[in-house]
């Protein structure tokens, strides 16, 4: 019997990027460990190519991802367990945040959200006494 149950709400690879990647890394770590279980709803986007970043095919399309990503949501959530993690890009990953938000209330006492930005800072510049 696990010690912690933890619902897991991100993509799980392929493709694999930044938060897939993380995803694969915690469930590698409770394949290992017998005191977590990770109940995961896949928020992966299967349906368009990821290259393909039109405005209106992510709200349109995903829109309906949403959706079916919230019943398998609800559903984990019957199984009580005791952490929610959302691990979501900052753009328009916030609207499925802000609908995942609401029901945890009702199940689970702790909700960690992690938002990816998808860009990296600029380098610092580089000079005798700098990137040391």
């Amino acid at each position: 019997m696990p010690d912690v149950k933890v619902c897991l709400v991100s993509p799980v690879p392929p493709p694999y990027g930044g938060i897939s990647n993380g995803t694969r890394l915690m469930r590698r770590y409770a394949a290992r460990n017998s005191r977590v279980q990770f109940l995961q709803v896949d928020t992966n986007v299967r349906w368009r190519p990821v290259y393909d970043l039109t405005t209106a095919k992510r709200m349109i399309g995903g829109g309906f991802q949403l959706l079916q990503n919230y019943l398998v949501y609800l559903k984990v959530l019957r199984k009580n367990p005791d952490v929610v993690h959302l691990k979501t890009s900052a753009e328009l990953g916030l609207v499925r945040t802000y609908c995942f938000v609401p029901p945890h209330a009702c199940f689970v006492s702790l909700l960690p959200i992690t938002f990816i930005s998808g860009e990296f800072p600029p380098s610092p510049p580089q000079g005798p006494l700098n990137g040391r």
